[in-house]
């Protein structure tokens, strides 16, 4: 059985409990062949594993956010269906987007995601939650704020997907996403195991975290619990 291994910010790039267990898990199993699917922060990361990979380990592909810092958008409008529409709003407003709207749009229709987020319907959108939620915030740090959610999300769901036999994240979060990703593409099942409440985490990182402003952690709390 070929297993892709969806991890973020842990193996192969850093010691501790989790990637611990993920190296035993590889050894344990030396009649299966894994794939690696590693999220991390920087491309500077790349390559720059501290464990020595099993004989089983096949192939690795690395994911880092900060490659979608570097996208650029398209020159032509792209047009949109009413569902499509619909799907981008809800996670723009961090509520419950059909996934495989969004799959579909950025795997089959290859969109650039700077199409979406220098768009009208992006703007449009932003003004009504602005509205709600923020009447006296400044609109610039609310755009650059939804925008910086939003990014990433819209970089992994076009990113390239392992074949596997089956999809293993341990956590929620990107890596439950492009978990979810490669379970849609190619019908394969998907496995689920958390060694921390990950939401939980990423939670109180927030609500600790001076690089985020006060009126908008909620925000970010809200869109780690929208990806679980």
């Amino acid at each position: 059985m070929r297993i892709c291994l969806v991890l973020e910010g842990s193996y192969p790039y850093v010691h501790g409990g989790v990637s611990t267990w993920m190296h035993s898990y590889i050894q344990a199993m030396p009649e299966h062949e894994f794939v690696l699917w590693v999220i991390g922060a920087k491309a500077a990361d790349r390559s720059r594993f501290v464990y020595d990979l099993p004989n089983n380990v096949a192939e690795v592909h690395e994911v880092f956010l900060d490659d979608a810092l570097r996208l650029y958008g398209e020159q032509r409008p792209v047009h949109f269906t009413p569902q499509e529409h619909e799907a981008l709003r809800e996670l723009v407003r961090l509520g419950h987007p059909d996934w495989e709207i969004l799959f579909r749009l950025y795997q089959e229709r290859k969109i650039n995601p700077m199409s979406y987020l220098k768009s009208e319907a992006f703007l449009r959108i932003l003004e009504t939650i602005c509205e709600e939620r923020y009447p006296y915030i400044a609109f610039a740090d609310a755009f650059h704020t939804i925008r910086s959610m939003m990014l990433p999300v819209l970089y992994l769901l076009g990113t390239f997907v392992p074949q596997a036999d089956a999809y293993h994240a341990i956590s929620t979060g990107y890596g439950g996403l492009l978990a979810s990703l490669g379970s849609w593409k190619y019908k394969k099942p998907l496995m689920l195991t958390e060694h921390g409440i990950y939401t939980r985490e990423r939670e109180e990182e927030i609500i600790r975290a001076s690089w985020v402003a006060p009126a908008f952690k909620k925000q970010w709390i809200r869109f780690f619990y929208m990806l679980s």
